[in-house]
């Protein structure tokens, strides 16, 4: 799933009214700041798996504004804004980026212009909006056209100019308050329990410490006809340990009853695909051994199958071990795109050198009758007319051009 930056703000003036309908959530590791006047700023050690209900808790409580951001990888901008407790939208940049259909993404992602036109600044128009929020999708890469922002923090920034909302808080993450001197700078004061470093990341691995007794229905209220248990944050205790890498763990969980290939609705991936992204051929070997599917992916439609997760995260000796176990290499994702593909996607030569060792369907087509080497010449193609109205700030795009040269060398051999 990569990496994640997560973040919540709402419209208040007062941090202590904020900290004192957060303690509802029983956060464990969280951070507030009022550096950008009328909102104050909210950083949870588990962001990514709860930033939106966070979000949606303040807006119903404070009964005010409330938007979540997430951004993944530099690549995607998220948005969920909420106001009295409602959502009003949510937003994707980049829909079927993970192989899901980009269509319903488009259709349950798509910016509201007018609606997020009532919280910007009075001069802020739609026509700038519309420009910051242009959906770029996967048949766009695909086709060598690029995003109008190099990177999702840019799109970020500017939303949150527009919204009042301080940049030096919008584009930063839970993990960046470790540093002292930037706490200091934005008056960030910690409301968790403990001490901040019992609670040192926000990757969203941490849900098995998540209290199952919350009166969620009772925090959202009775008269929205909310049903309680899909509020509820469900504990993930084998996707954590495949995270950690900790075998005695997994092996302990499955030989108490859990189901080595699970998925719920924050985790839509195996704990295998889990461990393929962030642990060792070691601990695969193991799941692998205790019965876990190498093909299987979740139900939900961003899921991917482990080799195709370990392929996104560039882990080559998981991707590697995952073929010997038995995946298959020239499997495809649901929008029919084959490794080769997501390879193309991030640039990753070493990858493409894998997969051509392992045998990979190099001729393989995606659902546009293209090979990976003509998606490639395409995409140059769409780089280098960009970089030519670019002019000398194209540097980042250059070097996207030179990676891609790469690998139509690679593909072409």
């Amino acid at each position: 799933m990569g990496s994640f930056l997560t973040n919540v703000h709402v419209q208040s003036s007062s941090i202590e009214q904020v900290t004192e309908v957060l303690q509802q959530l029983e956060l464990r590791g969280a951070w507030v700041s009022g550096a950008s006047g009328k909102w104050v700023t909210v950083w949870d050690s588990i962001g990514m798996t709860r930033a939106w209900d966070v979000a949606q808790h303040l807006s119903q409580q404070l009964e005010a504004p409330a938007i979540a951001f997430m951004v993944h990888d530099s690549d995607i901008f998220f948005y969920w804004l909420y106001d009295n407790g409602r959502q009003l939208n949510q937003y994707n940049s980049a829909p079927g980026y993970f192989g899901e259909d980009a269509s319903m993404d488009e259709q349950n992602f798509q910016p509201d212009c007018d609606l997020l036109k009532r919280y910007c600044r009075d001069e802020t128009t739609i026509e700038q909006l519309e420009s910051i929020l242009k959906m770029w999708t996967a048949e766009e890469a695909m086709a060598g056209i690029m995003p109008d922002y190099a990177f999702a923090e840019d799109r970020l920034r500017e939303l949150a100019g527009h919204l009042e909302i301080a940049t030096n808080v919008a584009d930063v993450d839970y993990g960046d308050l470790e540093d002292e001197k930037f706490r200091e700078l934005i008056g960030a004061q910690w409301i968790g329990k403990g001490d901040p470093a019992d609670y040192p990341t926000s990757c969203g691995m941490e849900t098995d410490w998540i209290p199952d007794d919350i009166d969620y229905a009772g925090i959202i209220g009775a008269e929205d006809n909310v049903d309680a248990d899909i509020l509820k944050f469900p504990s993930c205790p084998l996707h954590n340990a495949a995270t950690a890498g900790d075998i005695r763990e997994i092996e302990k969980l499955v030989s108490e009853g859990a189901d080595i290939d699970e998925t719920n609705r924050i985790m839509v991936v195996t704990p295998l695909a889990v461990a393929a992204m962030s642990s060792t051929p070691e601990v695969i070997r193991k799941m692998v051994e205790l019965g876990a599917d190498v093909g299987k992916r979740g139900p939900a439609p961003e899921s991917g199958t482990p080799l195709m997760m370990a392929v996104s995260a560039g882990q080559l000796e998981n991707v590697r071990t995952l073929v010997e176990l038995g995946a298959d290499i020239n499997e495809v994702d649901r929008a029919g795109n084959t490794l080769l593909f997501v390879t193309v996607l991030h640039a990753n030569k070493a990858m493409m050198e894998l997969l051509l060792e392992l045998g990979i369907n190099r001729e393989a087509k995606d659902a546009k009758g293209r090979t990976a080497l003509q998606v490639i010449r395409d995409q140059i193609e769409g780089l280098e007319r960009v970089i030519k109205m670019a002019g000398e700030n194209s540097g980042g795009l250059v070097q996207m051009t030179d990676n891609l040269k790469e690998l139509e060398t690679l593909l072409a051999e």
